[in-house]
């Protein structure tokens, strides 16, 4: 089954990547407890597009990471809103 790319959705990757300079936005002090950074650079939703559909092209809502801590933040989702790299709010919440 061949779906048809987002090229919405790959041009918000790109503008989120030409503003983070295509880096992983993970600090050195962040790298010390989450490791150093590794792999391919990620556009990655803050705002998950499940939860927050409104913000999927939002270049607001997107970070660069690499790989090792683009799995991080999906492994361990409750340390990473903790920092700031993933929020759990819905849409229903935001529009109250």
């Amino acid at each position: 089954m061949n779906r048809k790319p987002d090229r919405k959705l790959a041009a918000w990757g790109k503008a989120v990547r030409e503003r983070d300079n295509n880096q992983c936005v993970i600090s050195v002090a962040r790298a010390a407890f989450l490791g150093p950074c590794k792999g391919d650079i990620d556009p990655h939703h803050v705002m998950p597009r499940g939860r927050r559909p409104d913000k999927k092209y939002d270049v607001e809502n997107g970070i660069c990471l690499c790989r090792v801590h683009h799995d991080w933040v999906h492994a361990y989702p409750i340390q990473a809103e903790i920092l700031g790299l993933l929020s759990t709010e819905t849409y229903e919440a935001a529009h109250k």
